[in-house]
């Protein structure tokens, strides 16, 4: 038996939509996906998702971070005549795309 879906409708500032619609590219999914799957982990566990915001925060932020120092350490070296540059194409010809 095949499920009913049924349409609903939230009114958001473009800032908000925009912010979502982030969020939902960086997970690869769709914003109606994310906003689903958000309001169905709340559902769940109501005083549970502030642990897990602040913990979906603290990821993204040592990611950045991460890809924050790779890219100093990349330009340092750069700098000290180490390493290469490459152009587009030989980017894509090297990675085999």
């Amino acid at each position: 038996m095949a499920i009913k879906l049924a349409p609903t409708s939230i009114r958001l500032a473009a800032i908000e939509k925009r912010r979502i619609a982030a969020a939902a590219r960086k997970q690869g999914i769709t914003s109606a996906k994310f906003i689903k799957q958000a309001a169905l982990e709340r559902a769940a566990s109501p005083g549970g998702m502030a642990l897990a915001g602040i913990t979906a925060s603290l990821k993204e932020l040592i990611e950045e971070e991460v890809d924050a120092a790779i890219a100093l350490d990349r330009i340092a070296r750069r700098k000290a005549g180490e390493g290469r540059l490459y152009t587009g194409e030989e980017a894509w010809r090297e990675l085999g795309l």
